[in-house]
């Protein structure tokens, strides 16, 4: 059928394409979205160009909005730009203008500062960008480069430079054709923990060995595909391109499960195995993450994983269930006897504290308690946490004590944790801050007792 290509502007011949879909101008190769013209009336593309202009001390990059459409006429689109801002550079700072509203008039004005135009990415002007960047600290930077990419990754162009600044290797990584992690690198702020600014080499800086940069170079590697390549790598797992696209495409998303497994098989044996257990009811990513449990499972119990009877048992989830339910009794048997030897300490520990810590004074007291168990139950009758302490109590990370009326010995009233000599916290009902009188006797408290005790321990 016949169409035309707002691109080149040609008159061109296109076979088996949809309205919407997306394909290449038989003519100039461009990559274009094919429209119907019964079904497209009204096309608006719009975007942001970034031209370079060189000024006596350095440069200043123009941004424009720039929107383009097209009408019944398309073949004469309307074309309307609008300057945003203005980014100076003098030689060694930026400096920041946008054509907006003055805050303090309303009037419309060059304004300093980024405020309604957040940088866009944008299509950057590359014929005279050479001689715009020339004689600056940033001539030998790859803008243009990177500009001309055909990975169709927008750029920003001061974060691009900002970024050169402070990683002068952006250049070595343009030029090798890695622009994803360039792109990466000037749009993200946790990107630089991947990689080692301070190498003075690529591979250093890449953390990946000399021999193995070219597929990172054929596969363009975004930082996380670099990420996993890396911990394949120091697995002594050697992928070429295709076969990591191949492992990434199915594991991006699974690297810990993956890895876990792959430290007892190989790939190929791992992926025979799950398969196994595929059907209608667990798709293979349940079956990675039910064998991944199991081994943990395994790995708690001290199973030997290296044993194939273990580590690839013939009812897997059977296994699975089966290893759960020891692990599960292990750790209720471990936290009993956890409980057990913690009240034996602090008994004894509280004991102790019966001598030091009472004291009287007024219509308060205060009380030591006896063992674990009276410190949970005063956070069940006062509604707070402390009957979560008790672990800190028996490792003599912390001293529970009671603040009881001396009329109402046995009702809870306000609860104490010392820590060094030192009150942490004293909290009432549904942890109510102390009233003035309690406040008043905790400071009489702490002066008469605890700076005492505390002293006479640091001596």
């Amino acid at each position: 059928m016949d169409g035309y290509c707002t691109h080149c502007e040609q008159e061109v011949k296109v076979s088996g394409v949809r309205h919407r879909s997306e394909g290449f101008c038989p003519n100039c190769g461009v990559k274009v979205t094919f429209l119907a013209e019964s079904r497209a009336k009204h096309v608006q593309d719009w975007g942001v160009v970034a031209y370079f202009q060189k000024t006596p001390d350095g440069f200043v990059i123009r941004h424009f909005s720039v929107t383009k459409r097209y009408g019944q006429d398309y073949r004469h689109p309307e074309l309307f730009i609008f300057e945003l801002k203005r980014d100076f550079f003098d030689g060694n700072e930026f400096d920041f203008y946008e054509w907006r509203a003055f805050r303090s008039s309303g009037k419309i004005r060059w304004c300093d500062g980024w405020i309604k135009y957040y940088p866009d990415d944008a299509m950057i002007y590359t014929k005279n960008l050479v001689k715009a960047l020339k004689g600056t600290r940033y001539q030998y930077c790859a803008l243009k480069e990177y500009a001309l990419n055909d990975k169709e990754l927008g750029v920003r162009p001061y974060n691009y430079l900002y970024e050169y600044r402070r990683k002068p290797y952006i250049e070595y990584l343009v030029k090798l054709g890695l622009y994803r992690l360039v792109y990466e690198l000037c749009h993200t702020q946790y990107c630089t923990n991947f990689l080692n600014s301070g190498g003075d080499s690529i591979p250093t800086i890449l953390g990946v060995p000399k021999q193995y940069i070219h597929v990172v170079q054929e596969l363009d590697m975004s930082l996380n595909q670099l990420s996993i390549y890396k911990k394949l790598i120091a697995m002594d797992i050697r992928m070429n391109g295709e076969e990591f696209l191949r492992f990434y495409h199915r594991y991006y998303d699974q690297t810990n499960t993956i890895f876990k497994i792959m430290r007892y098989t190989t790939l190929h044996k791992a992926e025979r195995y799950c398969e196994k257990f595929v059907d209608d009811r667990q798709d293979y990513k349940n079956i990675l993450h039910t064998w991944k449990d199991y081994i943990d499972f395994c790995e708690e119990l001290g199973y030997d994983l290296r044993n194939s009877f273990v580590l690839f048992p013939k009812k897997l989830q059977d296994s699975h269930d089966e290893a759960a339910k020891e692990v599960t009794r292990r750790r209720e048997k471990a936290k009993k006897d956890q409980i057990r030897k913690e009240e034996r300490q602090a008994k004894k520990l509280l004991q102790g504290y019966q001598k030091l810590y009472p004291w009287s004074e007024g219509e308060f007291c205060v009380v030591v308690p006896k063992d674990l168990f009276e410190i949970k139950e005063e956070g069940h009758a006062l509604h707070h946490c402390v009957g979560t302490y008790t672990s800190r109590v028996a490792n003599e990370q912390s001293i529970i004590l009671f603040v009881r009326r001396n009329e109402q010995m046995e009702k809870p009233f306000y609860t104490m944790e010392v820590q060094k000599g030192k009150i942490i916290q004293c909290r009432g009902y549904s942890n109510h801050n102390m009233t003035e009188e309690v406040k008043a006797f905790v400071e009489q408290y702490t002066k008469k007792v605890l700076n005492k005790i505390w002293m006479k321990e640091a001596v």
